[in-house]
């Protein structure tokens, strides 16, 4: 949901949504085609290794990033969000800064 812009972010909520079901009928397909346990096992077990090199691809969410206090990785992955939506850095890196100084504060504000 996070990667989706504001108006493809409907439209991902309902894909998600009907992952599950797909999936149980492309499970069922399998089931259906290889009529034994052992060439079901290998076929799914084929195409969930055809969905690994895609978490390669899929960045961190900032939010994610942001709660586990890695900046680094969250001011980087903020430069390419910002850089994929054509905006430039004075528009964005102020509101960064700030979000930064009041997690720091809250943090300081909760373990006292």
């Amino acid at each position: 949901m996070e990667l989706t812009s504001s108006s493809h972010t409907s439209f991902a909520a309902g894909l998600s949504l009907v992952a599950y079901p797909i999936g149980e009928c492309l499970f069922t397909a399998f089931a259906f085609v290889s009529r034994d346990w052992l060439n079901l096992k290998w076929l799914t077990s084929a195409y969930f290794l055809l969905t690994v090199p895609y978490l390669y691809f899929i960045p961190e969410s900032p939010y994610w990033l942001l709660s586990r206090k890695k900046y680094d990785q969250l001011e980087n992955a903020l430069r390419k969000i910002a850089k994929t939506n054509g905006r430039e850095e004075t528009e964005w890196y102020r509101d960064y800064t700030k979000l930064i100084e009041d997690s720091i504060v809250s943090k300081k504000i909760n373990n006292a």
